[in-house]
């Protein structure tokens, strides 16, 4: 068996361990080996359709090094006066950038694609079959925790015959191997971010709204997207977003309430008024998307599907008969992992999760940077309370609760917070520069939030202590 030393073992080279990797890459002078069982970098993107987009802004996303896309405002589309999105291919393209132009050529990141992590620091070689044992001097670093599910490869969670025509977004998109078919009708399967890039795709290739059926299990709050620009020119708009958000923290008596005074400020919106989302995965689209979505009058809303037939859908909550040559657009597959958080650092591993809500490569790169500058471990943990991935409103509690501990931590090390500060990736870097601060506004709403914030704390846990009563009680 071969052998190989370094310092760090990173498994997986999806978004999240190449963040880890540029981080530690510029604080420290470790050698690294990156082990993942893709032919590329760029983890479950290599599976992604093709028309996938960012919902967040693109200067939020990959690694601190090299900026994705060019920071500018869409000047048309649905996403104008907003920055921009990247795409599939060109995040895909960006992560080999990533490694080929940054990580590679530093001479102390070696790589291996193709590659089976078996464990005990011991990786085969998908194609040739031959072993290596890594000599780990520091830590075995696991990025494969999130275990992202897309459609293309995920199991579907319902039954279906040979004479039902059902697709991945993929599978949409290479319709044009298919050209004798063109179907009267789709179905939508799905209520989260990735139907909401299909019916929008759909209807922008010019599908009309009546021949979109949209299965939607759970209605989901979306967040707005026009609150969440990281750029000087809209701090008044994000700040201020952050200041509403504490006020209903500090104020709301439910987490009902807590999102009904989100809605009003419309950091938070929904497809229907008349249908309460019970869904919240941090997914962001603009006003101008959410108008184009509410076109599909045909939304299906009776619980998860267990089969479908020729003549229709069985359903949670009764039958649903679908026209004749439906195609159905698998969009089923759950981005978040159900598994229990786990402790950031232990012993000689760490596990990559979120420190700082719906922000992965951010997070991944604030471990890499505490790894680097914080040697106690104790001290470690505290810096990087695991934020979770929410699944319902009530998380964004704890998604609040979490992110902020682990801003108040970081604050405690004046260096470490400089350094956090002025990552690329974090979205608050060009929002509290000096110039900003030379704003009398500007400062006057920092001010207000600092004065809110103790406020919005003590409340949270007021909330998540009614919530524990009423699980109790039920």
């Amino acid at each position: 068996m071969k052998t190989l030393d370094v310092d760090y073992l990173i498994v997986g080279a999806g978004a999240m361990s190449l963040a880890f990797a540029d981080q530690l890459l510029s604080d420290t002078s470790a050698t690294m080996a990156i082990v993942d069982r893709r032919a590329t970098p760029g983890g479950h993107w290599n599976d992604a359709y093709p028309f996938v987009k960012l919902h967040q802004p693109a200067s939020m996303y990959g690694v601190n090094s090299l900026p994705l896309g060019d920071e500018r405002i869409d000047t048309d589309g649905l996403n104008k006066g907003l920055m921009e999105l990247s795409a599939g291919p060109e995040i895909l393209g960006y992560f080999s950038r990533v490694m080929n132009e940054v990580l590679l050529p530093s001479g102390r990141v070696q790589y291996f694609p193709m590659s089976h992590f078996r464990g005990d620091s011991v990786f085969s070689s998908l194609v040739s079959g031959e072993s290596t044992r890594v000599n780990v001097r520091r830590k075995i670093v696991d990025g494969t925790f999130f275990q992202t599910s897309i459609p293309m490869t995920h199991t579907r969670p319902f039954r279906h015959g040979p004479e039902v025509d059902v697709v991945s977004p993929n599978g949409l998109a290479q319709m044009w191997r298919r050209p004798e078919l063109t179907p009267p009708h789709y179905a939508v399967l799905g209520g989260g971010k990735t139907a909401i890039d299909v019916v929008v795709w759909l209807l922008e290739a010019g599908v009309e709204p009546d021949a979109i059926s949209w299965v939607v299990p759970r209605d989901a709050w979306l967040l707005n997207r026009a609150f969440n620009q990281p750029c000087a020119t809209s701090f008044k708009m994000t700040m201020g977003g952050v200041m509403h958000l504490m006020q209903a923290m500090a104020e709301a008596e439910t987490v009902e309430g807590l999102f009904d005074r989100l809605e009003e400020t419309q950091q938070m919106l929904r497809l229907d008024r008349d249908h309460r989302p019970e869904m919240y995965h941090c997914a962001m689209v603009s006003e101008a998307e959410l108008a184009l979505l509410k076109r599909v009058k045909n939304v299906i809303r009776k619980g998860r599907i267990n089969q479908i037939e020729k003549r229709g859908m069985l359903m949670e909550r009764g039958t649903q008969p679908m026209p004749p040559g439906t195609l159905y657009v698998d969009c089923t597959a759950s981005a978040w992992s159900k598994r229990p958080p786990r402790t950031v650092f232990q012993g000689s591993t760490i596990t990559l999760q979120t420190v700082r809500t719906c922000q992965p490569c951010f997070s991944a790169a604030v471990i890499a940077a505490i790894e680097a500058a914080v040697p106690d471990q104790e001290l470690q943990n505290a810096m990087t309370n695991v934020v979770p991935l929410p699944d319902g409103p009530a998380d964004l509690l704890d998604g609040t609760l979490f992110s902020l501990m682990n801003q108040h931590q970081w604050g405690q090390n004046r260096d470490l917070n400089q350094r956090i500060r002025n990552m690329r990736l974090n979205c608050f870097r060009d929002l509290t520069t000096d110039a900003q601060m030379q704003d009398p506004d500007n400062l006057a709403l920092l001010e207000a939030l600092r004065q809110i914030t103790p406020h919005a704390i003590d409340n949270i846990h007021t909330l998540k202590s009614k919530l524990a009563a009423e699980m109790m009680a039920v």
